[in-house]
């Protein structure tokens, strides 16, 4: 049946249905440098309730909803594939509420992680993970269906470690909350309990089981004592060697950053005192008092120490720390779209996803040289294992050239491929890395999400087309 435009209009006002095509048309991009197509229409909710309505009346006409939070993926998960209606979150963008007695914090999905930073320093608090490097405009929703992973993941891990629950609208409209707060009896306290952990289904999940409505979080009180570390070593094998026992024996370093020699060389002009260094570890420790964390910077100190590497005036910590949402932009700014896949290792296993990627260059110089603006990879310890992203730039001058485009993004799945055989775990996946991933890894694990989805949406309203979820 066609989209009926006049129901929808009286279930988010006029004002909040998009129908002319030059509203229309920004919505055929995300922040990467794949094209969708354009939805028939945007509709942008203000509560659970419109979300649910929402989502009623798109099964009863079987139309296909694309869910959207500020559109700052690189994977194509947020964007139309055939039309369609789109359901832009940004419209919910409150705080809900700050419980200190259960130490959470419940927001609306469409709020960016620098506004909820804000307004939670404001109060002492933060969330212990602060969001992606995209946190600007990243939003909590769309980093939760994610699993994103950034600032804060050496002490704090993934965004999904600090989630707590979720009011979430299902596929065919019905509200409801997981976690603790599932018992209307109970605060916002725990994730685990009441049966099998419903939270972790709609972590990561890109919106193909449900539309998040709230997030409720862990929160912290702010860190009494900051201190910086940087060190820098001379080869990347020692650096490894480091950063293995330095996460082992962590407990106060917020984050922890790692910079392969491509990433060091490309920085260096900039850092003087890196001068020498093949690989550069750096990061921030946050404690309750100067004390602790004085303590664990001696640990740090000793470690490298003994591992080789030498101890530098931290200035690359303390401008990551101070601009940590500002870093992915200006990466953009001066080098062109980042065509993404950030994928997870173990520690040592980033020395193997290096070689290949070298390897990989080295095999194809001029395609490289061409087609991208490669700055090597920079990565994170996420608690006990590593996180990579292979900056990987398409030119700016490159992104109206159709044929470049297609021969970058045929390299970019043969890296995807590759990073995904060298033992890498992508969360990110969204519509381009699910294609790759999901005819790598078994048929069962898939025949799992594809049930999964049949139950929860007989209709195939939600983001259909992600997954090839309708092939079993």
């Amino acid at each position: 049946m066609g989209l009926n435009i006049e129901r929808f209009k009286q279930i988010v006002s006029e004002k909040y249905f998009l129908e002319e095509m030059d509203a229309l048309v920004p919505y055929i991009r995300d922040a990467g440098w794949w094209e969708g197509d354009k939805p028939d229409a945007v509709v942008r909710p203000g509560s659970a309730k419109e979300v649910s309505e929402i989502i009623r009346a798109a099964n009863e006409d079987r139309i296909p909803i694309t869910i959207r939070g500020a559109g700052s993926s690189y994977t194509g998960g947020a964007l139309c594939y055939g039309g369609g209606l789109l359901l832009e979150l940004t419209r919910l963008d409150g705080l809900i509420e700050l419980d200190e007695e259960s130490n959470s914090v419940t927001v609306q999905p469409g709020m960016s992680w620098a506004k909820m930073n804000c307004k939670l320093r404001g109060m002492g608090f933060h969330t212990g993970f602060r969001g992606p490097g995209s946190g600007i405009t990243a939003t909590i929703g769309g980093a939760a269906s994610v699993s994103s992973i950034w600032w804060g993941a050496a002490k704090y891990g993934t965004v999904g470690d600090q989630i707590l629950g979720f009011q979430v609208v299902l596929p065919k409209g019905e509200i409801i909350r997981t976690g603790s707060g599932a018992n209307p009896y109970a605060r916002n306290f725990c994730r685990y309990g009441l049966g099998p952990d419903l939270s972790g289904l709609f972590i990561g999940d890109h919106g193909v089981f449900g539309v998040k409505t709230e997030v409720v979080m862990r929160a912290y009180p702010l860190p009494e004592y900051v201190d910086f570390f940087e060190y820098g070593f001379p080869s990347e094998v020692d650096a490894v060697s480091a950063l293995e026992e330095i996460a082992r024996r962590n407990s106060f370093a917020s984050d922890i950053i790692f910079l392969e020699e491509e990433y060091t060389s490309y920085a260096a002009p900039r850092y003087p005192n890196w001068d020498g260094s093949k690989a550069i570890v750096a990061g921030d420790i946050e404690a309750d008092n100067r004390a602790w964390g004085e303590v664990q910077r001696a640990v740090f100190d000793d470690i490298v120490r003994r591992r080789g590497g030498r101890i530098l005036e931290p200035s690359y910590s303390k401008y990551l720390y101070d601009n940590m949402f500002n870093v992915f932009f200006w990466g953009r700014r001066d080098n062109g779209l980042l065509m993404g896949a950030c994928n997870q290792v173990p520690i040592r296993g980033i020395l193997r996803t290096i070689r290949s990627q070298r390897e990989y260059i080295e095999r194809n110089p001029d395609l490289f040289k061409r087609h991208f603006n490669y700055r090597g990879m920079f990565s994170f310890i996420v608690r006990g294992h590593m996180n990579t992203i292979p900056t990987l730039y398409l030119p700016w001058n490159l992104d109206a050239e159709p044929s470049a485009k297609e021969v970058a993004h045929r390299i970019w799945s043969d890296s995807v491929s590759r990073w995904i055989e060298c033992g890498g775990v992508h969360y990110w996946i969204g519509k381009l890395i699910g294609e790759i991933l999901y005819s790598k890894i078994p048929k069962e694990y898939h025949r799992i999400l594809s049930e999964l989805k049949k139950a929860l949406d007989p209709n195939r309203v939600l983001n259909p087309a992600l997954w090839d979820l309708w092939g079993y």
